[in-house]
């Protein structure tokens, strides 16, 4: 019975459902993607989950241990409830492990997108071979997650783990969440952008005037040589640090790993990120922690959604 255990790894994007069939030994076995319900319409949003996993599901001789899900939402953890979500879905709160559960009769396990990408990460890519690590997702917006002694950190309210609204300017802008000088205020894509626009509106001189003002422009400019935005980068390189030397003193992980689009900007981000860390970590602290970027490519939240199930069915198993 249990070589033929089947998997069953959702991610929601804020366009789309993807839902894979995954083997015990973690290979893709059937894969499907739906859009996502354009109207905000709660009840079609969710028979097309139920849909995009049916169409998924395994013949009868298989038998499915169970789904994970991954959503790009505020998640608690504890409650098990969705509390805020992309336009594409309801803004209510909504208990998306009960109508799984009820709608499969199989166990399901649900949780943020950011936070099952570190589980991802540590279980199938970047953090094999460590106990503890945390994840630093540099895009648009500033998420991860944090991994101690192979779980997943969510604290005791079922809400940790925001890295991106760690503090790091005390006088800082007023941030959504309603703290000030957030982490996502200075590194984040939506803030490089920001003032990427800014500088290019007061006339500073950059190749990014000539194309759209998109995270991919500015990586491309900073790789090309540009001086804005390799300044830009830089500068969020330099607040990273300042955050992962935080939480170095905090959590004294074995490993970091940064992802996102704005890592591809490689050494423009991370060189500033590692001098910072370097310069204000005590050698007792740092040494024994590696920083590296994310293995995991297009697949890392579906594999977190899988890593998730599996860590929570306490199930053994590799990628190959």
């Amino acid at each position: 019975m249990g070589l033929r255990l089947r998997f069953i790894a959702v991610e929601l994007t804020e366009t789309e459902i993807k839902a894979v069939r995954y083997t015990r030994d973690a290979v893709p076995e059937a894969r499907l993607v739906l859009p996502m319900a354009e109207d905000r319409d709660v009840d079609l949003a969710l028979r097309r989950l139920r849909s995009a996993i049916l169409q998924v599901w395994p013949e009868p001789s298989q038998t499915v241990a169970g789904i994970g899900v991954a959503v790009p939402a505020l998640f608690d953890y504890r409650r098990g409830l969705i509390l805020d979500a992309p336009d594409a879905w309801p803004r209510e709160a909504l208990s998306l492990r009960a109508f799984l559960t009820t709608a499969f009769d199989v166990p399901v396990f649900v949780g943020g997108l950011m936070e099952l990408i570190a589980l991802a990460e540590y279980r199938f890519g970047a953090g094999q071979g460590t106990g503890n690590l945390i994840y630093l997702h540099v895009g648009r917006q500033i998420g991860g997650g944090i991994v101690v002694d192979g779980t997943l950190f969510t604290g005791g309210n079922g809400l940790g783990g925001k890295l991106g609204h760690m503090t790091v300017e005390a006088s800082g802008p007023p941030c959504r969440c309603g703290n000030r000088g957030c982490l996502e205020r200075y590194a984040s894509g939506e803030a490089l952008l920001a003032e990427a626009a800014a500088a290019l509106q007061a006339g500073e001189p950059s190749a990014l005037g000539a194309r759209p003002l998109t995270l991919a422009a500015l990586v491309a400019a900073a790789k090309e040589g540009d001086a804005l935005a390799r300044r830009l980068i830089a500068r969020a390189g330099r607040y990273l640090g300042i955050a992962a030397v935080d939480l170095i003193y905090l959590f004294n992980p074995q490993r970091f790993v940064f992802g996102g689009e704005l890592v591809q900007a490689g050494d423009a981000l991370l060189t500033p990120l590692r001098e910072i860390v370097i310069e204000r970590a005590a050698p007792l602290y740092r040494e024994g922690v590696l920083l590296q970027r994310a293995a995991l490519g297009e697949d890392a939240g579906l594999l977190g959604a899988l890593a998730y199930l599996l860590t929570e069915l306490r199930v053994k198993i590799d990628l190959v």
